[in-house]
């Protein structure tokens, strides 16, 4: 009796261990040795900060006709306003000073967002009235430097891992063109060398250089006969230039990944090109017009509604639709634990960036904001800053309180703990039973057989079963729904724990309640087949179950999302798994009443 209660407890453990809901646990491929620069307004578009999704929330939404935007050591936020006057700003962003360079005299434009030195020294460009003012000012608002340029301000200051600068202005050239020209500044303030690509126009694309580890730098620019990918030494000077076929849809600039690639989108494709500039390999024509490498995965998205997670070679893992365009909000981000963070303007994706599985879904639309969202920022904090091109700016709250997320992190150690235990319990208990010896044909060696009198086998599996469905189907099922209010009998929000399979602790732990079901299958049917086949059947349920699901189940969700849309393709992957999971439970409740009680005996009596 005291064994059955023992086990009793160790298995409703397990089951109410899924209810507790369970930090991130993204897996995460190791990170580059040296940084990477050029992507959307931002210095780099990695972070060294673990957000931890689950504790996510959106707290404000200011107004702050800012554009850009980028987060010093301190954790303050520097923004660059309209009015080419850059605002620093605490984590909840109320003001605490500003500084406008060159007195009272007007700015045309402020161009990207400040970056950071590793002494805490702010680097901005802005444009005059007659000219480009690329300036250095210490958090104190002393300027520590200012180099003028001629010409018209293009693209955002980016940093090599020597501390150099690199601007990109345009000047009117002949035939009314607009010829870029880049800039390269020191630390100090001077100026190294400039290049102008005098046989290529600025008019229409949107110049995002990027360095790799070695000072090299890379160009996307626009010739009559095509694209053009330029790479500029550490002198200026040009190494090497590829063209590609010309192409008039947007394009995301060059990246470079931590093998020192370097990353474009031409004509709806993804090219990676290596540092001496051979086409390694390109995507199909899927409309990609974003690309940006992250911890070991390369992510891409459309102009419309998709984003692809890709191996280093290429080749497309996982595919996630959102419910918006990403056409006005293209910028992407990981954090240090792989997350991936994107917005289509009206919600903030955090998926796991090896799977495409959601891990946490925020509604950011607001009434006052055309919902194009310019940059993506993680804070020190661990906070998510949206920063809109018109209108309301969105914080996006990461965790205050790490006790919560220890004490979080202990029930969660100790929810995986226990189910262990309950299986290991279950699988002993069980091999008490008759049909556990008839497959090994010693029951002497295994002990008496008290469950096999009493059906106590049942009886577990009773508590296995239906505690799995609340745990696994109807709790989830009811905290998603009630906090959205758009939904599909179930939709998109209802079904992210089940299928974040290896982003989050619980689904994962409630396998093991499938584990157990399938083991209780074997051990039945032991006595008909033979205990080698049977033996191998365990250990290859136990051994299989969770990469099975982890790949077999996404590419038939990503099917369904493809044919039927977003919302109804998760309902139905949803429900039709909680019906599965039903039918093989009445199924062997069957097999118990025909069956079941006619082999304990035939056991019994071997």
């Amino acid at each position: 009796m005291v064994r059955r209660r023992g086990i009793s407890f160790a298995i409703v453990a397990l089951l109410l261990c899924c209810a507790i809901p369970a930090i991130n646990s993204c897996e995460a491929a190791a990170a580059s040795s040296w940084p990477m620069y050029g992507c959307d307004g931002k210095q780099s578009f990695h972070s060294d900060v673990d957000v931890r999704p689950d504790q996510l929330r959106v707290v404000q939404a200011v107004r702050l006709d800012d554009r850009y935007a980028s987060v010093m050591e301190n954790g303050s936020l520097v923004m660059s306003t309209h009015e080419a006057r850059y605002h620093v700003k605490s984590p909840s962003l109320s003001p605490q000073y500003s500084i406008r360079m060159d007195g009272e005299s007007p700015f045309l434009a402020t161009i990207g967002s400040a970056c950071n030195d590793a002494d805490g020294n702010t680097v901005g460009m802005f444009g005059t009235p007659d000219d480009v003012a690329v300036v250095s000012f210490a958090p104190d608002l002393k300027i520590n430097w200012r180099v003028n340029l001629t010409g018209f301000p293009w693209s955002i200051p980016i940093q090599d891992q020597d501390g150099n600068v690199l601007v990109v202005t345009y000047f009117h050239g002949p035939n009314s063109t607009s010829v870029p020209e880049a800039h390269l500044i020191d630390k100090n303030g001077t100026l190294l060398w400039s290049h102008a690509f005098q046989d290529c126009d600025a008019s229409d694309r949107r110049i995002r250089p990027s360095f790799d580890q070695n000072g090299s730098s890379f160009y996307l620019l626009n010739r009559s006969a095509g694209l053009v990918l330029v790479s500029l030494d550490k002198t200026g000077n040009v190494s090497w230039s590829r063209t590609l076929p010309n192409d008039s849809s947007f394009t995301s600039g060059t990246h470079v990944d931590e093998f020192g690639r370097i990353l474009i989108t031409a004509s709806g494709c993804v090219h990676c090109f290596d540092k001496d500039g051979d086409l390694q390999w390109m995507t199909a024509d899927l409309g990609f017009v974003n690309v940006v490498p992250g911890r070991g995965m390369i992510f891409a998205s459309t102009a419309d509604d998709m984003v692809a997670g890709m191996s280093p070679n290429g080749a497309i893992y996982w595919q996630y639709y959102t419910q918006g365009s990403l056409l006005y909000s293209p910028s992407m981000i990981t954090s240090a634990e792989g997350a991936l963070i994107f917005t289509d303007g009206r919600t903030c994706y955090v998926l796991n960036g090896l799977t495409g599985i959601p891990i946490k879904l925020l509604d950011v639309a607001s009434d006052t904001s055309d919902g194009n969202f310019s940059d993506i920022i993680i804070g020190n904090d661990g906070s998510i800053y949206l920063i809109a091109h018109w209108g309301e700016s969105v914080i996006i709250s990461g965790p205050r309180d790490t006790t919560a997320y220890q004490l979080q992190s202990f029930l969660t150690l100790g929810g995986i703990v226990l189910s262990i235990c309950g299986l290991v319990a279950f699988v002993l208990h069980a091999s008490r039973s008759p049909a556990f010896s008839r497959m090994t044909r010693n029951e002497r060696l295994l002990g008496p057989t008290p469950l096999a009198h009493e059906k106590g086998a049942w009886r577990y599996l009773d508590i296995v079963g239906i505690l799995f469905l609340i745990a696994s189907f109807l709790l989830p099922w009811f905290v998603f729904v009630t906090s959205v209010p758009d939904f599909y009998i179930g939709g998109e929000h209802s079904s992210l724990l089940l299928n974040n399979l290896n982003a989050h602790p619980l689904p994962l732990i409630a396998m093991i309640g499938i584990v157990l079901l399938l083991l209780s299958i074997v051990i039945t049917l032991a006595s008909k087949f033979g205990g080698a086949v049977a033996f191998l059947s365990i250990l290859m349920i136990s051994l299989g179950m969770p990469q099975f699901c982890s790949t077999a189940w996404l590419p038939i969700v990503n099917d369904l999302r493809n044919g039927l849309g977003f919302g109804w393709a998760f309902t139905i992957a949803w429900w039709g798994a909680g019906l599965v999971l039903l039918s093989g439970y009445l199924t062997l409740k069957k097999m118990d009443e025909k069956g079941f009680e006619k082999e304990v005996q035939n056991g019994v009596n071997l």
